[in-house]
């Protein structure tokens, strides 16, 4: 991604105190207007986060001769070091298990285009020499290392999360040529008995009550299929659902949010949760009706029909966000990375934490065979 850099010493950082939503709300959405953001970092977002999780965020602004061209939004919180606690700083986050269960992607400072390398460095010196905390940065760029570390951070990488994508190509209409011939038959075969229902429909809600209602009707499907398979489901956490209810209200009207509804004639095949921003349409989550006929495939029919219902929008690209399912490897035609973070000064704690680190690795890679001997010596006994 080749990004214009500003000089760094043209750039000035300020630590701004936050009043409120509404107060920042204006500032963020100037700033967006002039930038390359993604939809995790859009006021549609950022709002329903600070209204539902209520943080008092730090705001670091970054400034270009008077001109705003950065923002971040820094909460204070901890995390686990060698026992303690170890004060943090958490980057539209809250550093809560409980609260970020939303689960922030495409992460970063929002800045003006041409001036994200820059931001981000000088937010990062900034911080690096005025602040002890360490910096937690939950699903950023692969650029996004590499500059903390010329900003004189050392960088720990806890998660590397592959985002695979779809692009979508206003002059190729065939969705199915440029699957595998396994893929294009499941997806055939499937779509022939659907269609013994009736006709295939894919449909945006006309309204933000109906986007509402189906918001709701998507997570009773989608929870009975993670408690079928022993697991919570997203929506088991009360913040989630809540977080999202607030991002429809302020993304249905601008197009940026809306619940899709997929049916075979009257039979309702399920529902996609999908964010749409710059062309670009974000595929966060989804409900079908699982039937017992193992040949019916809701997920790979409903974004199969996604795909012609973003192209014929003007969409250039479905993002299927982080994670390696294999329906997203099977619909996919290319993929990025995104990492999960920590950032660190080289200091004893660092160093103390990497050899303890270091020894339980040893001590799990060795354990097992001096385990076997000290059994077997018992035996012969």
């Amino acid at each position: 991604m080749a990004m214009a850099m500003a000089s760094e010493a043209d750039l000035d950082v300020r630590i701004e105190t936050f009043d409120s939503a509404a107060r920042l709300e204006p500032l963020w959405r100037e700033l967006e207007a002039r930038s390359s953001r993604s939809f995790f970092l859009s006021w549609t977002w950022i709002g329903a986060w600070l209204e539902t999780c209520g943080p008092r965020p730090m705001i670091l602004a970054v400034y270009c001769q008077g001109r705003r061209v950065g923002l971040g939004l820094m909460v204070r919180g901890s995390r686990p070091q060698l026992g303690f606690r170890r004060a943090a700083l958490f980057l539209h986050e809250m550093g809560d298990p409980a609260k970020d269960v939303a689960t922030i992607e495409d992460n970063g400072f929002l800045a003006e285009r041409g001036f994200e390398i820059s931001v981000t460095r000088a937010a990062l010196q900034h911080l690096h020499i005025n602040d002890d905390a360490q910096i937690v940065m939950s699903g950023v760029a692969d650029w996004l290392p590499d500059v903390a570390r010329t900003a004189g951070w050392c960088d720990r990488v806890i998660v590397t999360q592959a985002c695979p994508y779809r692009v979508l190509d206003p002059s190729d209409s065939d969705d199915l040529a440029q699957l595998s011939r396994n893929t294009r038959s499941q997806i055939s075969r499937s779509l022939r008995l659907y269609e013994r229902k009736g006709r295939l429909t894919i449909t945006p809600s006309s309204t933000l009550d109906e986007a509402r209602a189906r918001l709701t009707a998507l997570a009773r499907l989608h929870q009975q299929r993670w408690v079928a398979l022993g697991q919570p489901g997203s929506f088991s956490f009360p913040v989630f659902e809540e977080f999202h209810q607030r991002v429809l209200a302020r993304g249905f009207g601008a197009g940026q949010a809306d619940v899709l509804r997929i049916a075979a004639g009257p039979y309702e095949i399920g529902y996609l949760y999908n964010f749409y921003c710059d062309n670009e349409a974000y595929s966060y989550q989804n409900g079908f009706q699982f039937a017992t006929d193992q040949r019916l495939k809701p997920g790979l029919v409903s974004h199969l029909l996604a795909f012609a219902h973003y192209r014929r929008a003007g969409g250039t690209r479905y993002r299927f966000l982080a994670g390696d399912s294999r329906y997203k490897r099977s619909l996919s035609t290319g993929s990025y990375e995104l990492h999960w973070v920590v950032l660190e000064r080289d200091d004893w704690r660092r160093r103390v934490e990497g050899l303890a680190r270091r020894a339980h690795r040893w001590w799990q890679m060795r354990a097992p065979a001096w385990s076997r001997r000290y059994t077997s010596g018992r035996g012969r006994d």
